[in-house]
């Protein structure tokens, strides 16, 4: 069971490095919902592990996202699935301590 958990929390550190590194344009509408950051977290997730991610799980790791400290233009490059962004040391110190902190109790929880 704690293979899987490590399999998807390693995803979405990659997810984080690549999808959340960088500059993209949210077209000034601020920080974007958690259902947008969850739509490009399934998308990010299922392109690495090559299938869908629990909804639950998607869900849990969206909230995280958007109650972290990563910035409005961050969490916006992660709902867009922006690959090209790069993210500022502070985002990636954000993501780091969601995959951290955050992850592994919400893959948990879907997993119940």
């Amino acid at each position: 069971m704690k293979r899987p958990i490590l399999l998807l929390a390693s995803a979405v550190l990659v997810l984080g490095f690549t999808s959340a590194c960088g500059g993209g344009d949210d077209g000034g509408g601020g920080r974007p919902s958690v259902d947008e950051v969850a739509d490009g977290v399934q998308g990010s997730m299922a392109d690495e592990l090559g299938g869908d991610v629990p909804d639950g799980a998607v869900d849990c790791i969206a909230q995280a996202f958007y109650d972290s400290d990563i910035s409005d233009e961050g969490l916006q490059a992660i709902a867009d699935g922006d690959e090209d962004y790069e993210a500022s040391d502070e985002d990636q110190e954000a993501l780091q301590s969601i995959v951290t902190d955050d992850m592994t109790k919400c893959m948990t929880d879907a997993a119940k």
